[in-house]
């Protein structure tokens, strides 16, 4: 589904203007994935990111979230996982980064998923091995873990409810209820 809410090709729908205004917020969220702008008090966006669920309302970096709702905006949704990253790069390199000089974006990668970092092969090997041979927990250390799990407080039959009733809703397909499943 294209940004404009109608079907269209990989390629055409990055060329295309929105022409319908989504209102959404942390109770009305989009379906599937999106792109979202963090936007100054003059509408520049100093941010753009790919997004499910809440992750645009939500605390997940480096940079602050708006306090103002109004100040973030839903770009495109109905998105793929692919296309949110291609119009997530799209959008970073139409308005630039500050920290290469390009633009006015606070972002810190190019996006479309990159981390930024680049890790070479000898790297990558080294990491693996490394995890490999990680010796495993000590008795003790595993004794504390143990102990420290038997003093959580026991979980409600009412939050067990809550949880199994928002896991039902979300293998049918339904929208999530706003419920915590956490028991601290």
């Amino acid at each position: 589904m294209c940004w404009t809410g109608t079907n269209c090709s990989a390629r055409s729908w990055l060329t295309i203007r929105i022409k319908h205004k989504m209102s959404f917020d942390k109770k009305n969220l989009p379906i599937d994935y999106y792109v979202y702008t963090y936007l100054r008090n003059d509408q520049t966006p100093y941010y753009v990111g790919k997004g499910k669920g809440k992750r645009a309302y939500i605390k997940h970096g480096y940079l602050p979230v708006p306090t103002d709702i109004s100040k973030i905006k839903i770009i495109a949704h109905k998105l793929t996982s692919g296309e949110a990253f291609l119009l997530e790069a799209k959008l970073i390199t139409k308005y630039g980064r500050k920290d290469i000089g390009t633009g006015i974006l606070n972002n810190k990668t190019d996006g479309g998923g990159s981390s930024g970092a680049e890790v070479s092969e000898e790297t990558k090997t080294k990491m693996s091995i490394a995890a490999r041979n990680r010796s495993p927990r000590s008795f003790e250390t595993r004794q504390k873990i143990a102990l420290a799990n038997k003093m959580r407080p026991a979980i409600s039959e009412e939050t067990r409810k809550k949880c199994r009733s928002r896991v039902k809703n979300a293998l049918r397909g339904l929208p999530k209820p706003v419920l915590k499943c956490r028991h601290h």
